[in-house]
């Protein structure tokens, strides 16, 4: 059972990696989009900081996790891996608060699921509404899985360090999947 909920975790971990993708694509897609709309006001000091941090941390968090995870004397411990969650699921959830609540009203009264039959003053306002929907969607939900990887690392999902250290083994991406 163990094993098959490192597996789902491993699954969702995937969907992170494309959401870490996928964040600053749509932010520059709004960007874009919201400079073509005239009815659409671009904070644009919150919208160039967000695609700068939804671009360079997330690369960098992978980039230095994966490549310890993936190594085979891993240096990445479950401790470290903790403090780590931690501090990444503060931080997210604070851009995610900040950058929501400054760009509530970039659109006006628009309502956020984008009806079609709604009389927008510009063909182009919906496509706006539709990428900033979506980028609250890849953002948040980035934000959730990260609260989910916190929770399953404190309740106990992956292998504890003193049990693989008993083993003799370190703490890897191939060691956390098979278990101790």
């Amino acid at each position: 059972m163990g094993s098959f909920i490192r597996y789902i975790l491993g699954g969702l971990v995937g969907i992170w990696l494309l959401l870490v993708i996928l964040a600053p694509i749509t932010e520059f897609g709004k960007i874009l989009i919201f400079k073509m709309v005239s009815k659409a006001e671009l904070n644009r000091v919150i919208e160039y900081v967000y695609f700068l941090i939804s671009f360079l941390v997330p690369w960098w968090i992978v980039v230095t996790n994966c490549c310890v995870c993936f190594a085979q004397k891993g240096i990445l411990t479950p401790k470290e891996l903790i403090r780590k969650l931690i501090f990444m699921v503060i931080v997210w959830i604070a851009i995610s608060v900040f950058y929501t609540y400054f760009t509530k009203n970039d659109i006006g009264d628009i309502p956020s699921n984008c009806p079609p039959d709604y009389p927008y003053s510009e063909p182009k306002l919906r496509l706006a509404c539709i990428m900033r929907t979506a980028n609250y969607v890849i953002m948040w939900t980035y934000t959730s899985l990260l609260i989910i990887f916190l929770i399953s690392v404190l309740s106990g999902v992956l292998p504890q360090e003193e049990d693989m250290k008993k083993k003799g083994k370190d703490f890897n991406i191939k060691t956390v999947v098979e278990g101790v």
